[in-house]
């Protein structure tokens, strides 16, 4: 009975290996980790699924007052 419950947990761990990780990239700093005592803190979803995609539109000068649609 002993070797049936080992060999179940032994494939169990190897399914849960086999998972697609659905992690973030988080950065954290405290002020004691940096030269200038600053706090960084910045958070990133690896999927552009979850907040959406980031845009870029070149400088320019636009008119007084326009806004972006």
């Amino acid at each position: 009975m002993k070797f049936i419950s080992t060999s179940t947990i032994i494939i169990c761990l190897f399914i849960s290996c086999l998972q697609k990780a659905g992690a973030c990239t988080n950065f954290m700093a405290g002020k004691n980790a940096t030269v200038d005592g600053s706090t960084i803190i910045t958070y990133a979803a690896d999927s552009h699924t979850l907040y959406g995609e980031l845009y870029h539109w070149p400088a320019q000068d636009w008119p007084q007052g326009s806004m972006l649609e």
